[in-house]
Parts: structure tokens; sequence; C-alpha cells
């Protein structure tokens, strides 16, 4: 939002996050008093539960004089259709991942909670809805949701984008940094850092200096903590990190390592926006991540693209950027070249921007 030039954003949400983004420079506005009382919160749920938009948000967003909703994850639009609904705007939905990927199955079978079993036959319900158009934050993505069954003319591919004025190369040469790997990410299945701590334990008894950064929490980190353990090497657990933080560590690291896999429910990386922070950053990036191919990581270019779970592959290239330089600068450059010139957030913002132009002529 802070990258538009044409278009002025408003944020909307129920509450605000504690330790959340930082939202200054926003216009900001809370559909429920911060913080929300018992009341206001039941009849915020009930509302939800009974798919209707309550008067009062109806009320407050009129003021806006809005031209469209832009609503990122479609599990989350189909929650705000009805207050959208009732304003008489045309609505963009942006799909990231899981709202897409995860199997219809697995939400009709109440794994995403009972309220949630229904998401799947609302979320088409949506797609059939003229003044409703949806975004995908990659080509696989894309294909994703026609598998799902969103028409084609329904969905375009619109890439989120890096600040590639903040996220650009620092510290010591590529070539010169000590041979650290980094992951940042959740702790969760689709992400896959199991197979990196198993490939890295074979990593540090060729090369015993190596070090292995791993930035992020979540469900299995007690696990992935043992495992890497047994496996031995230099394996740290920074947790969660700030922003500021990460890019600090991409300016420590030699490659950038993000073996994501398809979960059993269907759950896949649909981008991998650190992917684009390493880039920019000069990292070279080794992933098996599905939207990788799009952001232009292939083989011998500005990194590696392996198979899921493939963990001599993970092996092989990551000897090979500790003893090639050659290749490691060369990764670097055109990793950072490919950031700046095609996914530079000014360059992607505007295109979205583009796009509100078009839906809002065509709806």
């Amino acid at each position: 939002m802070l990258a538009y030039r044409q278009w002025h954003g408003v944020l909307v949400g129920h509450r605000r996050f504690p330790n959340g983004l930082n939202l200054d420079g926003l216009d900001v506005r809370l559909l429920l008093a911060d913080p929300p009382g018992w009341f206001e919160t039941r009849q915020w749920r009930l509302n939800r539960l009974l798919g209707r938009a309550a008067r009062r948000d109806i009320r407050l967003l009129a003021r806006e004089k809005a031209q469209l909703f832009h609503v990122h994850f479609a599990t989350k639009a189909v929650d705000i259709w009805p207050l959208v609904r009732a304003l008489n705007l045309p609505m963009v939905i942006t799909l990231h991942g899981y709202d897409i990927n995860i199997y219809r199955d697995w939400w009709e079978a109440g794994h995403g909670g009972w309220r949630m079993r229904a998401y799947p036959r609302k979320l088409l319900a949506l797609a059939q809805e003229p003044r409703v158009h949806f975004i995908a934050v990659s080509e696989a993505i894309r294909e994703r949701a026609m598998a799902y069954g969103i028409p084609e003319k329904k969905i375009t591919v619109c890439y989120i984008g890096v600040d590639t004025d903040r996220f650009k190369p620092g510290g010591l040469p590529i070539h010169q940094r000590a041979r650290r790997v980094l992951f940042v990410g959740r702790l969760v299945e689709k992400k896959g850092a199991t197979y990196l701590i198993d490939a890295f334990g074979q990593v540090a008894k060729e090369f015993p200096d190596a070090e292995l950064i791993i930035v992020g929490d979540g469900p299995l980190r007690t696990q992935l903590m043992e495992k890497a353990k047994r496996v031995g090497g230099n394996i740290q657990f920074l947790g969660v990190l700030g922003s500021e933080q990460v890019r600090e560590q991409m300016n420590l690291a030699r490659i950038f390592c993000l073996p994501s896999v398809m979960a059993e429910n269907g759950d896949a990386e649909g981008f991998g926006m650190v992917i684009l922070e390493a880039q920019a950053s000069g990292v070279p990036v080794i992933t098996s991540a599905i939207g990788a191919k799009s952001a232009g990581v292939l083989d011998t270019e500005a990194g590696i693209q392996f198979k899921e779970s493939d963990i001599k592959s993970i092996i092989f290239h990551i000897f090979r950027f500790f003893e090639d330089d050659n290749f490691l600068k060369e990764a670097s450059i055109k990793g950072r070249y490919l950031a700046k010139n095609h996914f530079n957030i000014k360059i992607c913002t505007k295109n979205l921007e583009e796009i509100y132009f078009e839906f809002k002529v065509s709806s």
C-alpha cells in the first residue's frame, strides 16, 4: 500500500495484532473496538456465522466512498463478502497459497474448524460473482486455482514484489563470507526444514566450519531442534526475527535455502517472498518451492531448483556454492538483477494498480 502511486489505500481490519506490522503512514479503520468488548465480539461472531454484514460496518465504510475492495487470502474474502456486497463494490481477491492449495476434502472434513467446512463451496460461489476477480501471486497458484474450479478468465497473475532499495547486497562480498546457509520460514511441514537439516548433517562432515541458520518458529521447532542435535554440525535456531533483522542475516549468508514440499493436506509454497528478498540481497537461492520457476530461480541462472525432499540434491548444490566462487558470484549478480528489474515492488505495484483500473471499468 505504501508503494501505491495512482490509488489511495485504506486498510480495514477487525483488530490490531500484538507486535504486528508497523502501520505508520497508512489510513487504518478498525471494525471492532480496540480492545473489543465481550458483547461486541459475540455480535461479530454471530454476524459472521449468519453471513451478514453489521449495519455499523456498512455505515463506517460507506463514508470512505471506495471504488473497490482488495482482500488478501480467499479464506478472508468469503467472510467479508456480505459487507462488500452490501456496499455494492467490486472485489479483488489475492490468492497466496494455503487458501487455494489445501485439498477441498480437508476443509470439508472439518480439519480447518467446523465453520470452514463450507469454505470450498463459498469460494466457488464467489468465483461466479460478476464483480469478483482473483489475483494469483504466481503461475503455480493460477494453475491451482483453475484446477480448483475458478474460471481462467477471472484470474490474473500479479507478483507482490520486494523493496529492492531495502533488500540489497551488503556486508562482505558473497565469495568472502563464511560458509553459512540461511533458512527463513515458519517451522511447519510445507517449509521442509527437516530435509535441510538432514542434508546439512552431511555437509558439516565435509565442511566442519559450515553454519546453518534457521530463522522462524512454529509447531515443529522442538522436533527440528532434536533432529539438529542428532545430525550434528553448527545449526542455530534464532526464532522469529523482524524484517530488519532478517535483512541483516541475508547480508551474512552465502546461500539461502527453502526446501519446500507439498504438505499432506495439499498445502504448498505459493511463491515465497523470502526468495525474492534473498535474490535482491545478492544471495543465491536453492529451493524446491513450486512458485520458484516463475520467480526466475532456475538452474545455472539466479539459483537452483530441485525436486521436493531430494536431500542428495540439496547436499550437491550446497557443495557447489561452497566450492565454486565463480558460480557463486554469477548467481549472486543474476539474482540481484532479476529482483531489481522484474520483481521490484514499484514495478509490481504499478501492475496491481493497472488491474484495479481495468477491473473497476469492466465492473
